[in-house]
């Protein structure tokens, strides 16, 4: 490394330390490489150099990531483990909790995204207008019956409420019934 005297500096300490794993393990154990720079005194061009000064070294880094994803969901837990102990708490606190329990989460999603990270397959967009398909419905010439498998006893039942999505449940004597509804009361 000539003229890196600070990589060829950092290096050197690394080695009298105990080699990579003193930083991989770091890394592994949920700590930023923000941390460890400030530790040393390196920037963050110069932290990175180091690791990809050989190809073992950076095998052993995303190895290292991986596992510092899994301590993260793990201080993730921790953190809102214990809100449980505690008898009185403030709104703040649980909110507070629950952001660095979030934080944690979206951090192991992208350093281990594999376990982590959402699943892109799974996501499916359904965009459905009901109100048009109730139109659609009634000016087709209606729907056709519906067809109910029943299993097991039938046991009548009466609806007790309704609840709009205004949160406000008419009177009686405004409620209109559907009469796709009606029918199969």
């Amino acid at each position: 490394m000539p003229g890196r005297p600070l990589l060829r500096a950092f290096s050197e300490q690394i080695e009298s330390e105990g080699g990579d794993d003193v930083i991989l393990s770091r890394i592994a154990d949920g700590d930023s490489v923000g941390k460890i720079m400030g530790d040393y005194n390196l920037s963050r061009n110069m932290f990175y150099d180091w690791v990809h000064q050989s190809s073992e070294r950076e095998k052993m880094w995303s190895r290292a990531r991986r596992l510092g994803a899994e301590a993260n969901v793990e201080q993730g837990q921790k953190l809102l483990d214990d809100l449980g102990s505690k008898v009185l708490l403030s709104n703040a606190e649980v909110s507070l909790a629950n952001s660095r329990a979030n934080w944690r989460k979206w951090l192991a999603s992208k350093r281990d995204p594999d376990t982590y990270g959402d699943d892109k397959t799974a996501a499916v967009a359904l965009n459905l207008n009901v109100g048009e398909l109730h139109l659609q419905a009634l000016i087709g010439g209606g729907l056709a019956e519906p067809s109910l498998e029943v299993a097991g006893e039938v046991i009548d039942a009466e609806v007790l409420a309704i609840e709009e999505e205004s949160g406000v449940v008419p009177a009686e004597d405004e409620f209109e019934a559907d009469p796709i509804l009606v029918d199969l009361l």
